[in-house]
């Protein structure tokens, strides 16, 4: 979990491959790699809500939470 109060409301999701899911991890955050968020056929595509919402709530994400803030970091700030 998050540190301090205000940060309980606050999920970062590391997107990066599924090789910094051990090594490289980023403190307190979600690992979810990219290549499961998007289409397999297309990168620039991501996938259906249904499938997004099962990966958020395989890790425990409550994404109906209106104060919850998620996000998504790649690693590289793009």
């Amino acid at each position: 979990s998050n540190v301090g109060d205000e940060n309980k409301n606050t999920v970062i999701i590391d997107t990066r491959g599924s090789g910094y899911a051990k090594k490289g991890h980023m403190p307190n955050a979600i690992h979810l790699p990219y290549s499961q968020i998007a289409t397999p056929t297309n990168a620039l595509k991501i996938q259906p809500v249904s499938m997004l919402k099962k990966l958020f709530e395989d890790r425990g994400i409550d994404y109906l939470d209106p104060t919850m803030k998620i996000i998504l970091s790649c690693g590289s700030g793009v």
